[in-house]
């Protein structure tokens, strides 16, 4: 890397940023088709780019040796571009003309793009955190993941039908009969290929914690914490468990996966990585308080009418004391549930009491002064983990030595 990475960083970074301030000003003074959402949730959409791009701009500028930081600008960036484009193209397609000129590359752009925002997940996978490959046999494997993206363009490009732009908008320069058929086949197992990338990447993170040290535990379990906050919440969004709405869904997966970016610029930077059993433990036991106040409620709302709708009919006295049995569960919940998860979550606490405790007791027997200044600085890296320990002794101590 050369002196002029950083500035390559912030460069890519504000161009990513006007196509998101483009994309929020057209989705306001523009139109927006009725099965998109609407201008709150297309603005929404280019504006989840901004999260990557400003971490992704922060990682290439602080670690330029990194390829993790440049990954995830690029997503930010190309996310950017494709949401900027797609609101571009929706203008005339909300006014029922047909796409030309500008909206026309516009969609083009997007069609062609998408594919490589996708693409980038499984690389930033397969070089977190440090930005290098697990071993070189991996090096074959990330130049297919590399293109993929690319190869799958030209199919997209030629494929008839629908774009991915917005229902109704036919491509152009799509392709007839056979040859037609072909590009499509062709596309969709390189899309295909590029999604199953994301299990071998997968698992090079599980081979890189068999042989990783402390710090890149941590580092690994901040993205495990991410990873885990995704998956639990796309089975929920997808399965209508929390709201049968698929735009308002797409909204929520769109915040959550800012928790992934979030959670790689600290592991990277190595940002108070030690927090992270601590932000398991509240996130854990939050989400069971969680489950048990709504099963709470749930229960109380069902058994109460049962009881009294053959009395009241439609009173609101079950919903009222359901309520009132769920603000009284939730404080003893909270409790119990966090000193559970905290035992098997956020040990650091209730480990570090035991070393100082075991400390204190030999310190009572022990005599050498060198011996004592070894077991001091050993506990202090196992109870306060520093990232550096030293101990000072005045001169007239080392004398009396």
């Amino acid at each position: 890397m050369s002196r002029l990475t950083p500035s390559l960083a912030l460069a890519v970074g504000a161009v990513a940023t006007v196509f998101v301030v483009v994309g929020v000003a057209v989705a306001w003074t523009g139109a927006v088709p009725a099965s998109e959402g609407g201008r709150t949730v297309a603005t929404l959409e280019v504006a989840f780019a901004v999260v990557p791009t400003a971490l992704g701009t922060l990682l290439a500028y602080r670690r330029p040796a990194n390829g993790v930081g440049w990954l995830v600008l690029a997503f930010g960036a190309v996310g950017a571009v494709v949401q900027a484009c797609r609101i571009i193209a929706w203008q005339p397609i909300a006014a029922g003309d047909p796409l030309t000129g500008g909206p026309l590359l516009a969609a083009m752009v997007s069609q062609l793009l998408w594919p490589l925002s996708v693409g980038l997940l499984p690389l930033v996978l397969l070089l977190f955190p440090d930005g290098r490959l697990p071993s070189q046999r991996w090096r074959p494997f990330a130049i297919a993941l590399a293109a993929l993206p690319f190869a799958t363009m030209p199919f997209l490009l030629l494929a008839p039908g629908e774009m991915g732009v917005a229902t109704g908008a036919d491509n152009p320069y799509g392709l007839a009969g056979t040859a037609g058929t072909v590009a499509t086949v062709v596309g969709i197992t390189l899309v295909i290929g590029i999604l199953a990338g994301f299990i071998p990447a997968g698992i090079s993170l599980f081979l890189r914690r068999r042989r990783a040290d402390t710090m890149l535990r941590l580092q690994l379990r901040w993205f495990a914490w991410a990873v885990g906050i995704n998956i639990a919440v796309l089975v929920l969004t997808g399965s209508g468990a929390l709201i049968d709405d698929p735009l308002l869904n797409a909204e929520i997966n769109g915040v959550t996966l800012s928790l992934l970016w979030v959670a790689i610029a600290i592991a990277v930077l190595r940002y108070r990585l030690y927090d992270i059993d601590r932000i398991i433990s509240r996130t854990v036991s939050y989400a069971a308080v969680t489950v048990v106040v709504v099963a709470v409620y749930l229960g109380g709302v069902t058994m109460i009418t049962a009881l009294t709708s053959p009395v009241t009919g439609e009173s609101p006295v079950a919903v009222a004391a359901a309520t009132l049995a769920a603000a009284a569960v939730f404080g003893p919940a909270r409790r119990r549930i966090q000193s559970a998860v905290d035992h098997r979550f956020n040990r650091a606490r209730y480990d570090a009491e035991q070393i100082a405790a075991a400390y204190r007791a030999r310190l009572r027997d022990e005599l050498d002064l060198a011996s004592l200044r070894s077991e001091l600085l050993r506990t202090v890296e196992a109870t306060m983990q520093p990232s550096t320990s030293a101990l000072w002794l005045p001169p007239t101590v080392g004398a009396q030595r």
